[in-house]
């Protein structure tokens, strides 16, 4: 993992990353709905977007939803002192090498230092 960082993404960063989700899933236009939601949440401060970069590539992404608005359900789920957690996703070729742990690490390193790995965090299927 030598030429690999972990950070929060820019918004032109986070705009480039789903423009490559969205071709990727060319029959699915939920992919281009949740483009817009992503990039206008970050662009908003409800969203941040951790990104995994592999010699400059995104490979690997979470995403913490820090205000109530970005989520269609939010109650119990966001609030002062929680973060939802969704979004995550390692490109298939780099799954099993722990990239994906550097991304809750980073994501540790900004909303729980002191708490562990898994303190608070919410997630529920289907949002």
């Amino acid at each position: 993992m030598n030429d690999y960082v972990c950070r929060v993404a820019a918004s032109d960063e986070v705009k480039k990353r789903w423009e490559k989700l969205v071709m990727r899933n060319p029959h699915d236009a939920a992919w281009k709905e949740w483009a817009v939601k992503f990039e206008e949440g970050v662009k908003r401060g409800g969203r941040i977007c951790f990104y995994g970069f592999l010699r400059g590539t995104v490979i690997a992404e979470a995403t913490a939803a820090v205000k109530c608005g970005e989520l269609k359900f939010p109650e119990g789920l966001v609030d002062d002192k929680t973060a939802y957690l969704m979004a995550f996703r390692t490109d298939k070729e780099y799954r099993g090498k722990g990239y994906s742990l550097s991304v809750l690490k980073a994501i540790k390193g900004v909303f729980f230092k002191a708490l562990p790995l898994c303190g608070k965090i919410s997630c529920r299927h289907g949002l």
